[in-house]
């Protein structure tokens, strides 16, 4: 069977590589040529003149077809300019300090550094005050590095620890 659209040419492509296609009317499910899936993490849509292709585990659009031996041209069900399509880039995967700002409740865009230092110092207080040791100068609770007294605390030796 001869393709017609975009759509049936992509998923005619995919059951040729031997991937598995679910298909559901103007949509369907499948395997990733790219990374090769188990699961049906490839995403193709049909639109009015082209075919939308999306994998859910991250590979680019231009990878996934020319996995299949497609092109951008391929995206198109009439002939069109190159230079009209422009990929999606893949999501960011978070970095170390994405993380570490999350897990003090930051979220992008980020405060200046002096900020995020004094919001990990309160924390720090905060708990240092439900679990912290008392200070041996002045009796109050405080983390083993600085009190409010001002006295500053560092290693085993000054908790009796050692």
């Amino acid at each position: 069977m001869t393709a017609t659209t975009a759509y049936d040419r992509i998923l005619d492509a995919l059951e040729h590589e031997g991937m598995q296609v679910r298909r559901s009317g103007q949509r369907a499910r499948a395997q990733c040529p790219v990374h090769g899936s188990r699961g049906l993490t490839l995403s193709i849509s049909n639109n009015t003149d082209r075919a939308f292709v999306h994998c859910f585990a991250g590979c680019a659009d231009v990878d996934v077809l020319a996995a299949l031996g497609l092109t951008v041209r391929d995206l198109f069900d009439q002939e069109r300019d190159p230079d009209e399509y422009v990929p999606l880039k893949p999501k960011p995967v978070p970095t170390a300090w994405d993380q570490a700002m999350a897990a003090i409740g930051l979220r992008p865009p980020y405060p200046g550094l002096d900020h995020v230092l004094d919001r990990i110092l309160a924390e720090e207080e905060k708990r240092a005050q439900h679990i912290g040791p008392l200070c041996p100068t002045c009796g109050t609770p405080c983390s083993p590095w600085t009190c409010s007294c001002g006295q500053t605390r560092v290693g085993p030796d000054y908790w009796g620890l050692s």
